[in-house]
């Protein structure tokens, strides 16, 4: 785990940002399975990132998208090397909160599509 100077929350400012709605199951269910800190991290910055998607279909994330994300590279370890990521993603799989599907794209190449364990 890396070492990060801590930072101070400066509070919510008013009329800055969206709400996030989460379902009443991330804190009476989802919380309670999660014992790791980081974990937790990813699975709330996923499931924000995923109520942002306007789709048709059941939204999705993919690891790449994660490691472009500024919040997430500000809010996980660092991310210099894919593993950590996806060892965070694998747990979060692991755990039933999110659904990974590979899915052949055009040229060939394999991408794993990340989902919300969710009826949508």
């Amino acid at each position: 785990m890396s070492v990060r100077a801590a930072r101070r929350f400066g509070g919510f400012a008013e009329g800055k940002g969206g709400v996030a709605s989460l379902p009443e199951a991330v804190f009476t269910d989802l919380i309670p399975c999660i014992d790791d800190l980081d974990e937790l991290k990813l699975v709330l910055l996923v499931l924000w990132r995923l109520t942002k998607i306007q789709a048709e279909v059941a939204p999705w994330i993919t690891l790449p998208e994660l490691q472009a994300d500024p919040v997430v590279s500000s809010a996980l370890p660092s991310q210099g090397d894919a593993s950590p990521l996806a060892a965070l993603l694998a747990r979060a799989v692991e755990h039933g909160i999110l659904l990974r599907a590979d899915h052949r794209l055009a040229d060939g190449a394999v991408e794993s599509r990340y989902f919300a364990n969710s009826p949508r």
